[in-house]
């Protein structure tokens, strides 16, 4: 049975590492979570203890994760009109990751995590902003109405173009067949 070394902790081929008798498991998303000694190494066991537990999550290569009352605390701040201070026109996800220090694809995750619902309320919010400062932005001329509109698309905002052909006084178009008889030899000479 191999060993690999990480951070401090010994962890072997079948996902399972102790530290001064405390046994932890690797659950589906490769974050270590606490397992009671002596117990069922499952993921499901894992499920119990951590519910049981306030075990620290820890990513795959040991790092502890930058989720932190810090972070709510700077992105409830972005939102709140520090993303003027930025020099953001609009509230986006990409200023938001770049103030927290995080890749956007973080902003997302965390924001789709069912355990970071304050982070997940926070996203929604700054979204909503967005929106409105978009369509204020938009009405106002503010904004150039190409960029606004092509991120309204991502609020459920899109523009259809709809074209109806009637005739006059918005009756069915009138057509009209003439049938001419010519002569090709007549044409011909002429």
């Amino acid at each position: 049975m191999g060993r690999f070394l990480i951070g401090v902790m010994y962890a072997n081929e079948e996902g399972l590492r102790k530290e001064n008798g405390q046994q932890e498991h690797q659950d589906r998303d490769g974050c270590w979570q606490a397992t009671e000694a002596g117990s069922s190494n499952s993921p499901e066991r894992g499920k119990e203890v951590q519910a049981k537990s306030s075990a620290v999550r820890v990513m795959p290569a040991g790092r502890p994760s930058k989720y932190t009352d810090d972070i709510l605390v700077k992105a409830q701040a972005y939102v709140d009109g520090g993303y003027l201070q930025c020099g953001d026109v609009i509230p986006q996800m990409a200023g938001l990751a770049i103030e927290l220090k995080i890749t956007r694809e973080t902003v997302h995750d965390w924001a789709n995590d069912p355990s970071k619902p304050e982070f997940s309320y926070i996203v929604a919010q700054c979204l909503r902003a967005q929106e409105r400062k978009l369509l204020n932005g938009s009405l106002t001329g503010d904004l150039n109405p190409t960029i606004a509109k092509l991120i309204l698309t991502k609020h459920g905002y899109s523009e259809r173009i709809q074209q109806e052909l009637t005739g006059a006084d918005g009756g069915s178009i009138k057509t009209e067949w003439t049938v001419r008889v010519v002569d090709a030899r007549s044409d011909a000479s002429s």
